[in-house]
Order: structure tokens, then sequence, then C-alpha cells
């Protein structure tokens, strides 16, 4: 622990910030899966409310998604914030960065609109509500997960170099670190596949080969993680960046 480097001020915050994603992303994820109680005695009376919410959690996911990217002045910005730092960090961090960076610039005008317009922001038109709508139909809801994932990774690895003033529920190793770099690589060779796809025709024929609306966001969405799951051969069940944080 004495080796440790002091965490810079703006790392700390960023990492704070990156702490409540998670849990907006948890919250989402509990229920696009059905993992909350739904019935008249519950606080989701009915499936109608469940999905409403899940719809919800996704906006307010995107939204704070995009804050972690901020590029306005003096917001939060995790590819700025973490540039500064990769010389005292190790070679995956390094990688894990590069793909972040990559990964974010592939729906990030997609994520900005739908943050302006229906998110974070709003506007007073039904066309600009609409128009925010629209923006789930053009990003392919694997990428934004895939970046979750390489964030975790690199956090990871900075927590191995940095001496943190929050303390970490569970104590991390290099070799947990190692485990999620393999597995989030793996991931993404198999994502490649998918993201030489027009992400709107992808959608469309998830949608159309699992007889879903495509309003129907929880559905579409459950039916592309079960796609990319049956691809890479991941059991949803056992260990994955679903049950990692």
């Amino acid at each position: 622990m004495n080796d440790l480097l002091i965490e810079p001020e703006s790392l700390a915050v960023l990492r704070h910030r990156w702490a409540r994603l998670l849990e907006i992303h948890t919250a989402y994820k509990a229920f696009l899966h059905g993992e909350v109680l739904v019935g008249p005695n519950k606080s989701c009376p009915n499936e109608v409310v469940a999905n409403q919410t899940t719809d919800t959690l996704l906006t307010i996911y995107y939204s704070y998604l995009y804050s972690m990217f901020d590029e306005t002045k003096k917001a939060t910005n995790f590819l700025t914030i973490t540039k500064e730092l990769l010389s005292e960090l190790s070679q995956e961090a390094k990688d894990s960065w590069g793909y972040i960076s990559d990964l974010w610039s592939e729906n990030k005008k997609e994520i900005m609109l739908l943050r302006h317009k229906i998110g974070f922001h709003g506007e007073q038109t039904y066309d600009a509500l609409i128009f925010g709508y629209k923006q789930y139909h053009q990003i392919n809801p694997l990428i934004p997960e895939q970046l979750m994932l390489w964030m975790k990774v690199f956090f990871r690895y900075a927590h191995l170099v940095y001496a943190t003033g929050e303390p970490l529920v569970n104590p991390l190793s290099k070799a947990d670190a190692d485990e999620m770099f393999n597995y989030a690589t793996h991931r993404q060779q198999a994502l490649i596949v998918l993201l030489t796809l027009n992400s709107a025709e992808f959608i469309d024929s998830i949608a159309k080969e699992n007889a879903h609306q495509l309003d129907d966001r929880k559905a579409v969405m459950n039916s592309v993680i079960e796609k990319f799951n049956e691809i890479i051969g991941l059991n949803p069940k056992g260990k994955s960046s679903d049950t990692i944080s």
C-alpha cells in the first residue's frame, strides 16, 4: 500500500461519478432482466409500469454515460482527465483507454442528442421529443455495454496504482484486473463483427426475428443481449460483466 501514488483530485472526482453511473447501470439492468418485484401491493403494480421504468432508466443511464465524456468547460471528461495519467499506468490500462476512446466515438453524437432532447435536458416541442427517442434506433446497445466493461477494466488497473480516499467494497488484485481484461478482450473481438453492421438495420433484424415492436425497448434490448451471448458462447448466469462491478 505504501508504494501507491496519491490519487489526483480530478481522478478521485471522476471515480466518484463513475460509481454513481455504475449504480444507475445496476438499477437499469435489474429492471431489464426482471429482477424486481411486480404486483398490486408493490412499488411496481404491473408490467406496464415496470417496462416504462426500464425505459426511463435507460434514458438516465445513457445521459449519465454522456456526462462522463462531457466536453463543456469544467465538466467531467474521462478521456481528457485520464489521458494525462497514462504514463503512470500499465499497458493493459492504456489498451483499455484506447478501446474506450474508440467505442465512445461510435455513438457519441446519438447519445448526446438523446441526452439533450429527452434525458437531462428537454425541449418544448413534440418534434424534439420524437427526434430524441429516434436516437435509440441509431445506437447499437452492445456498444455502451462494452464501453462500460472497458471502463470497469480501466478503473481496476487505476486502483492498483493510486491510493483512493474512498474505501473499496471488495479488495482488488492484479489477477482480478487481468481476468476482466481477458474477458473484455474476448467480447471486443466478437463485437467487432457486429460493429460492421448498420445499427438501425441490426436492431430491425433482431426485432423482426423475435416479433418485437421497436418501441418495446426492453424486449429488443434483451433479445440483442441474448443474441450476442449466443455468438460469444456466454452463459448469462455465469460470471460476466453484468455481475462484476
